[in-house]
């Protein structure tokens, strides 16, 4: 039996990451953001993500 090839992830998990991955222009179909973060950080990544169009969903906090 062979080996089943790997799929490979394109997510980006974390807040770090996605903000590095926006400044070296890396294209994302969508961010989730746990919806109730409200902090100074996410509204600047918020305002980032509108200002290049990149579609953002919010999900509640511990859920997959």
């Amino acid at each position: 039996m062979r080996p089943r090839p790997k799929k490979q992830d394109d997510r980006i998990i974390g807040w770090h990451p996605i903000k590095e991955a926006l400044e070296e222009g890396v294209e994302m179909a969508r961010v989730l953001i746990q919806r109730d973060s409200k902090d100074e950080k996410t509204k600047q990544l918020l305002s980032v993500l509108r200002a290049r169009q990149i579609p953002r969903s919010a999900r509640a906090p511990g859920k997959g």
